[in-house]
Parts: C-alpha cells; structure tokens; sequence
C-alpha cells in the first residue's frame, strides 16, 4: 500500500516535471543571446513581447559565444552565424550587411567624408577579433589602406557609443542601427555593405511544442517582418 502511495506521489511530481517544461507560467522562457543584439535591438522590443503575453516570464542569458542546450536550461538563442549548427533547428532571423557609421557632428567639424579614400584622415574604430574594417575595404576594393589613428575595443556597444559621441567611424550591423540613424544620432557616409551572415534563431529540435518557445519564436518572426 505504502509503494502505491509512493508511486502516486512521484507520478504527481513527474506530471509537474513535465508541464513546466511544456511551458505553463511557472517555467520562465531563457533566451540566450550577445548583450550587443540585447541592447541594440531586443531589449526595444520585449515590452510589446509582454504586452502580448503578460503570463510568460523572460530570463535573458547574455553570452559571447554560441548557447550550450545540453549542458544549460536555455531553452532558445538567438545567434550570429552562417546556418551551422548541428543537431539544431535554425531560423534566419535577418540578414546582416555591415556598413561604416559615424556621428553627423564629426563630418560638421571634421576632415570631408566624399569618397572611400578619404577614410585615411580619420580615426576608425575596430572591434577586437573581428577585422570587420578589412573586409569591407576588401570588398570595396580598397588595398593597403593606412588609416589616421586606430581604437580598438572589444565590445560592440562601447564601440556603437564612441560613433554617437563623435570618437571616430565605426562599422555596424545596418539592421541593428536603424533607431541610431533614423534619430540621427548616426549617419552612414557611403552605400556600399557587406552581407556577413545573419541572427539566427536556434533552438533544440521539439523546443517549440512548448507554448512560451513557440509564442516567442513566432513573434520574433513578424517584429522583423513589421519592423
């Protein structure tokens, strides 16, 4: 009698189990991401996530590298890459073009910006590790480009912040910056961008017969279908 009682119990806590990882209330939504893509364009938008769902709460992870499913409880990413990730599902999110951003008041005070070449009398600002200002010159066609004066910093946002006050030009993600330049706090001086893979959407497979996954997944997809 006392193994039948103890078997109910643990079928009961089993069942519990169970529905918090279908995702009732009780089990918050862990969202991995980078703090950049944090900062710069979700953190704008999750009111209207919760607006829609007040019953689902958010915990946001911030990390630099890709969400480890197995070894965390994060129930979905949104990631930077090129569509490789093994045994997961992946959903482009948006495509990501790079382009050169700078503040309007250093171009009112500064040397002229006309043309590509007249870079090499400013200041660029690098993102440490990822020779984003090389690949676009690259593809530009630039070759042994010498610029005035190089800061290097290794972290986006500070990076993106510099830009706004004037410290020099950037590169930035255009999709990521369109609130930046639509305030005129940025401008960009040139039309040509380099496409360098896109934010993903990735998740176990299964994840979204959860209800809070799938509720967020599909509203990610039409915030940037409307945005």
């Amino acid at each position: 009698m006392l193994l039948g009682v103890l078997r109910e119990s643990f079928d009961r806590i089993e069942e519990t189990v169970s529905e918090l990882k279908a995702g009732s209330p009780a089990h918050p939504l862990r969202i991995s991401l980078t703090s950049y893509f944090a900062a710069r364009w979700l953190t704008r938008r999750l009111g209207r996530f919760s607006a829609l769902h007040p019953e689902v709460e958010i915990h946001l992870h911030l990390i630099n590298g890709d969400a480890d499913f197995k070894r965390t409880d994060i129930d979905i990413a949104i990631a930077w890459g090129k569509d490789d990730w093994p045994d997961l599902e992946a959903r482009l999110l948006m495509p990501i073009r790079v382009t050169p951003v700078c503040s309007p008041m250093l171009l009112a005070s500064g040397p002229p910006l006309r043309e590509i070449a007249d870079l090499k009398h400013h200041r660029l600002l690098h993102e440490a590790g990822q020779g984003l200002w090389e690949t676009w010159l690259t593809a530009t066609g630039v070759e042994n480009f010498m610029p005035k004066h190089n800061i290097v910093m290794d972290d986006p946002n500070v990076l993106h912040q510099a830009a706004i006050e004037g410290q020099g030009i950037a590169i930035g993600a255009r999709a990521l910056l369109n609130d930046e330049i639509t305030q005129g706090l940025l401008i960009q001086p040139f039309e040509e961008s380099v496409e360098l893979g896109g934010y993903y959407i990735v998740h176990p497979p299964g994840a979204r017969t959860r209800a809070n996954v799938s509720a967020f997944f599909n509203w990610l997809i039409s915030e940037t279908q409307t945005c």
